[in-house]
């Protein structure tokens, strides 16, 4: 069944780039090492060296003395720099995001206005094999492991003009524990609730190692093989106030293993959302445009959720670890391990606004419309393009746009984003034939002259 398969594809090919010739795969593995280009702008402190080697005459910046760049023509060639490290990692990564939460989006719309002759296909789930390679590696593909493909269900009350609904599953990672396949469930929370009913919560008991699943009026929302759905409530968790006690959020991702069979099971029983208030004891697919395999686990499937969890899987990622018990929390870790997993950005979550619209007086702040990802990637990728000088990336009317108009017309959109560049970096930017190329060759005088790169 080609289904599933089609949708990953169509989101593993957002994030490639063909470029010099060579199809490359970028923003997915940033190098880390040299940073992330930060919003916030600062001047370093220069490290003299007697031992100047003599200055390189094919850099394009103006300087004074030809053997010798000046502290000044440095520190304009550092902010320079500074410019093209927050375009290459924080505008680009950002731009793939938008255009993966675009697919994911289109592709369930897709399926659900499938010709019926289509429909009947996927109107049982079947189940396809995989073989997990080792311990504690999450993959996707083998021979030992069964997923669920998407499946059509009927509505238990038809409306606008729909008799049946779609559910979104698709190719779920999973690993190997003692020879058996079992998949990574995912889920974010509010802030840790340990032994109380406020919030939901899964925790490790220190002793045991049982996981305990503290579910919030009968239902556990978590999703099952795929972390991305989780950061992105995390970060919404981030301008929330409890509306009873006033109490900022602290979140946590509360991540555990349950048996692949187990998964299959509670997945190939649940219902359409719609199906939810006349089906109050099955299962529901939630955030249907967001991500596939997103659940809210109740009744017979939540009992054996919480049975069948396995014991000593638990591991609770957050952005500050004090907002861990340490004792209940499995394995404590940051949360950037799943960003750097999925390629997403450290930096500017708020003021980028992929994952979220921009916080009213810093709380409340909303996922964005599922029909705005497309504009949003549009314009962070047309970014990319002017920037690079790669015409693919750039939308019908940016192309129309000729070369000088389109460095002003980015220039206006990266001051939107609070990105201020001044008039002299500026300069040096639209004097560039090609600025990532002139930006490659700073780097090298940067490092040659001990400057660091940010």
């Amino acid at each position: 069944m080609a289904c599933p398969a089609a949708s990953w594809n169509k989101a593993i090919l957002a994030v490639f780039i063909h470029q010099a010739g060579q199809k490359r795969l970028v923003w997915w593995c940033l190098d880390r090492d040299e940073g992330i280009a930060r919003h916030s702008r600062f001047r370093s402190q220069i490290k003299e060296d007697t031992a100047m080697p003599p200055f390189d005459p094919k850099f394009g910046f103006k300087n004074p003395n030809p053997n010798q760049p000046t502290k000044e023509y440095l520190d304009e060639l550092q902010e320079f720099v500074r410019l093209h490290n927050f375009i290459e990692k924080v505008i680009g990564p950002w731009a793939t995001q938008a255009r993966i939460s675009q697919i994911i989006a289109e592709d369930y719309d897709e399926y659900d206005r499938m010709e019926s002759t289509l429909r009947n296909n996927l109107r049982t789930a079947t189940a396809k094999t995989f073989t997990p390679r080792s311990p504690g590696q999450s993959q996707i593909g083998g021979t030992a492991y069964s997923y669920l493909g998407p499946a059509f269900k009927p509505l238990a009350n038809p409306k606008d003009g729909y008799v049946e609904k779609y559910i979104n599953r698709n190719i779920t990672e999973q690993e190997l524990v003692n020879g058996e396949a079992v998949v990574r469930m995912y889920t974010a929370v509010f802030m840790e609730a340990i032994g109380s009913n406020q919030f939901k919560d899964v925790y490790q008991e220190p002793a045991t190692k049982k996981i305990i699943i503290q579910d919030s009026g009968g239902v556990l929302w978590v999703g099952g093989g795929q972390p991305l759905r989780a950061l992105k409530w995390m970060e919404k968790y981030k301008y929330s106030v409890d509306p009873n006690t006033k109490k900022a959020a602290r979140p946590i991702i509360r991540s555990f293993q349950l048996p692949a069979n187990i998964y299959q099971q509670i997945s190939a029983a649940a219902e359409p959302e719609d199906n939810g208030p006349a089906n109050k004891d099955s299962s529901i697919n939630v955030d249907v445009h967001a991500a596939s395999d997103q659940w809210g686990v109740r009744g017979p499937s939540l009992a054996m959720m919480k049975e069948k969890a396995i014991p000593g899987s638990l591991i609770s990622y957050a952005d500050d670890l004090s907002f861990i018990s340490p004792a209940y929390g499995g394995q404590v870790t940051y949360a950037d391990v799943l960003r750097n997993r999925l390629g997403v950005p450290v930096d500017m979550t708020r003021d980028v606004e992929v994952f979220l619209t921009r916080p009213r007086d810093g709380v409340n702040a909303e996922f964005q419309d599922r029909h705005s990802f497309e504009g949003i990637a549009d314009k962070l990728m047309c970014i990319y393009g002017v920037w690079t000088g790669n015409e693919q990336f750039l939308s019908e009317s940016w192309r129309k746009t000729p070369g000088p108009a389109r460095l002003d017309r980015m220039r206006r959109v990266l001051k939107d984003h609070g990105v201020i560049v001044d008039e002299g970096v500026w300069k040096k930017v639209t004097s560039a034939g090609n600025p990532s190329r002139l930006a490659q060759s700073g780097m090298e005088m940067l490092r040659r002259y001990n400057r660091p790169i940010t």
